[in-house]
């Protein structure tokens, strides 16, 4: 059932931004000039998948964990009132567990990698507030492991799985300045959900695989470089 509810996610956090936002007509007619973008954006990700193994040790994965993702895209072009941008992300989604590892006695941890170009369709003046519709396709990893407690320089990794395939994902994010437009700096939103399918079999839970959606909730900020 909670797999249904997590569908939910992106369609209604959009609908409320684009009630949220302002007509055309608020707009100020006098646009900053169109320059690149780059965003670095932290918050939660959800990956149902990785929450539904039963490993024979005992114990779960949790399906709520960190996420981070790095963007940098630039101006390209233009689809009717909106600027398309160009670029890539690169970003992780990392998942705890109450499950004991054998080799260094520390807890287990579920990880997804991905690094995609993509685009951005963006609305709204540049500088101002803007709505970006996001889309990429790329290389995406998996992995589950042991790392060594209170590391810093070098850990030592025991790998329990270990897997990559080509991936995508859907999204939107969103831009609010800082005070004036020139300051450059703004708060950003970004809501993704990610689609791949690992063919490896999950060791820890006889022969399971792992896959998408993967579902990520940000906060950051945005700069023009």
């Amino acid at each position: 059932m909670l797999r249904h509810r997590n569908h939910m996610i992106v369609p209604m956090v959009f609908a409320a931004m684009l009630l949220a936002w302002p007509a055309p007509g608020n707009a100020q007619t006098a646009e900053a000039p169109e320059r690149g973008r780059i965003a670095a954006t932290f918050g939660f990700g959800l990956w149902p998948d990785v929450g539904d193994i039963q490993p024979f040790p005992g114990g779960s994965f949790d399906e709520a964990g960190f996420a981070f993702d790095l963007a940098f895209h630039w101006p390209i072009g233009h689809l009717g009132p909106a600027t398309v941008l160009a670029g890539a992300n690169i970003g992780a989604s990392f998942h705890d567990s109450n499950i004991r590892g054998v080799r260094e006695g520390e807890d287990l941890q579920a990880s997804a990698l991905y690094l995609t170009p993509s685009v951005k369709i963006a609305f709204g003046p540049p500088g101002g507030r803007r709505l970006y519709l996001d889309a990429g396709v790329g290389y995406y990893g998996a992995t589950i492991d042991e790392q060594e407690d209170d590391c810093f320089f070098s850990c030592d990794i025991y790998e329990y799985y270990d897997d990559d395939a080509l991936g995508g994902y859907v999204g939107f994010s969103a831009d609010f300045p800082f005070g004036s437009r020139g300051s450059g700096f703004r708060l950003t939103t970004s809501v993704q959900a990610h689609f791949v399918d690992f063919d490896d079999p999950v060791s820890l839970d006889g022969n399971a695989t792992l896959g998408g959606p993967i579902y990520t909730l940000q906060v950051g900020v945005a700069w023009n470089p």
